[in-house]
Order: C-alpha cells, then sequence, then structure tokens
C-alpha cells in the first residue's frame, strides 16, 4: 500500500481501511449482511466471514484502488467509506459513498468530510474528474451530489438489474470537474 492517507476534521477521520481493523472488518461485515444497508447500493445482502471481508478490504492498494473509513475521531467507530477507483491514464475517479450508521445520515457527515477528500484527490490524487452513478429515486444521494458541486452528465436507462426483484433499474450519472471544484468548495463551506 502506499502512504496512508489520513484527513482529520472536528468530528471525523477519514482514512485507508486495514485488514488489521478488526472493529471497522466487523462493522462492514454487518452492512454488508443487512438488506436496508445494501439496497440503495443495489447489491445483495451476504453474510460474510470476517477473513473474506479482511481480504477484500487487503485488496485496496491506495494508489488506484482505495477504500478510505470515515471513522469518529473520539471513539474510531466506522460510520461510512468512500470507495474509489482512480483511472491514472485519464485521471479520473469513479467515486462510491456509504454512510453506513443510519444514525449520522443526514448530520453533516459528508460535507464535514467532503472538503478535504475533494481537496486531496483534485490535488495530490492528480484526479481531473470524479464520477458517481446514482440509482435513480435515490433522493437524498442525488441532493447531497447536487448541492456538493456534481452535475447530471446523464440519464442510463436500464442500466443495473436490481438484486431483490431483477428488474432492470436507470441510474443518473454525475461529475464534478476540478476547475469546478473551487466554486462548489466555496458553496459547500457556507453551507457548512
Amino acid at each position: 500500500m502506499h502512504e496512508m492517507l489520513q484527513i482529520e476534521t472536528a468530528r471525523f477521520v477519514q482514512r485507508h481501511l486495514k485488514p488489521s481493523d478488526t472493529k471497522a472488518i466487523e462493522t462492514l461485515r454487518s452492512w454488508l449482511a443487512d438488506p436496508i444497508r445494501m439496497a440503495p447500493l443495489n447489491l445483495p445482502a451476504r453474510e460474510l466471514d470476517h477473513d473474506v471481508v479482511a481480504r477484500y478490504v487487503a485488496g485496496f492498494d491506495g494508489r488506484d484502488r482505495h477504500l478510505v473509513g470515515i471513522l469518529g475521531k473520539d471513539d474510531s467507530m466506522l460510520l461510512g467509506y468512500r470507495l474509489l477507483e482512480i483511472n491514472r491514464l485519464h485521471a479520473r475517479a469513479t467515486l462510491h459513498v456509504l454512510i453506513g450508521d443510519p444514525v449520522m445520515r443526514r448530520t453533516g457527515v459528508l460535507a464535514e468530510t467532503m472538503i478535504g477528500f475533494y481537496d486531496w484527490l483534485f490535488g495530490e490524487a492528480g484526479v481531473n474528474k470524479i464520477v458517481g452513478d446514482i440509482v435513480a429515486g435515490n433522493e437524498p444521494a442525488l441532493d447531497r451530489a447536487l448541492k456538493s458541486g456534481f452535475v447530471v452528465e446523464a440519464h442510463l436507462k436500464q442500466e443495473l438489474r436490481d438484486q431483490n426483484t431483477g428488474r432492470f433499474l436507470d441510474v443518473v450519472r454525475v461529475a464534478l470537474l476540478k476547475d469546478d471544484w473551487m466554486n462548489s468548495r466555496q458553496n459547500t463551506l457556507a453551507g457548512y
């Protein structure tokens, strides 16, 4: 793994998760087994052994593939994560975000942690564009993305198969460019 990422805010720490993070691995296991938490990600709920999840975490190299935990600063509890894949050739990052602790949703976790994270991504990590796919109908996620400066680039028809029903779902593709980040950053700071 490359240099460990660590970004601190008043309430949170964002850092690469490691296979040795026993408490975080157990939290991830519980989220993966919960159909309610997995539904917005369009993933099936699965009961996985600790070692399987630890090996999954070990598969992130900290250069092109990142699993960045969002942890409480006081108690180091895993509250969510940012899963990031960087295409170095095109300076593009694909981002997936989950706040797995339902108590922490809509409490400003993403707003507070995104500034340092996106500054790192557009700066040190050398990314020019962040893209994300949001299942159509997930209005809280789409609203958060738009308020953060992302723009809708496409509405992809029947892009994913629902893991529970088998029916096809539309996806909204959103993106944020490095050049647009500074304006978005100021708006995020003002609303934070």
